[in-house]
């Protein structure tokens, strides 16, 4: 008559152990992709891309028509974290993880860049007349570097 051993006690020599589900390494490994996982680099990259979009546009109808200046620090970073939600959730697992951050953060500096550049385009546009970069000095001052890192580590931060 053969018995199954109780728990704790030992196995008797030869007999057979059940075979695990899948091997005690795989727990390691990054998830294999779903048939229906359509996350790619450059889908990553595309949607970030548009959700900059969106976020110069932000930027020029808080900084420019309504003349929002200092609150602007909140709305780039909130940029910033939208583009590294977006980047981050559809980079594949197999990019790694620097990859998405560098992506996010690459594109949320872009977007507050090309923000400033439409402020700029929309004082013109209301009659002003200097040149860009004197105008960022003149107007924005020290909001702009700030807006450039806020928006650049907030992506970063969030694209991990």
């Amino acid at each position: 008559m053969d018995r199954s051993p109780e728990p704790g006690e030992r196995r008797r020599p030869g007999t057979d152990r059940p075979a695990l589900e899948r091997a005690p390494g795989d727990r390691y490994r990054p998830p294999a992709p779903a048939d229906g996982d359509r996350r790619s680099t450059a889908r990553a990259v595309v949607f970030g891309a548009l959700v900059g979009l969106g976020g110069v546009l932000v930027i020029v109808l808080l900084g420019g028509v309504l003349s929002l200046s200092a609150g602007l620090l909140v709305v780039v970073g909130f940029i910033g974290w939208a583009i590294g939600r977006t980047v981050a959730g559809n980079a594949p697992a197999q990019a790694g993880p620097r990859l998405p951050r560098i992506a996010a953060a690459a594109l949320a500096v872009d977007a507050v860049v090309l923000g400033q550049l439409g402020l700029w385009l929309h004082a013109i546009s209301q009659g002003g007349a200097l040149e860009l970069v004197p105008y960022l000095a003149e107007a924005r001052g020290l909001l702009v570097p700030l807006e450039i890192g806020m928006a650049g580590a907030v992506a970063w931060w969030t694209a991990r």
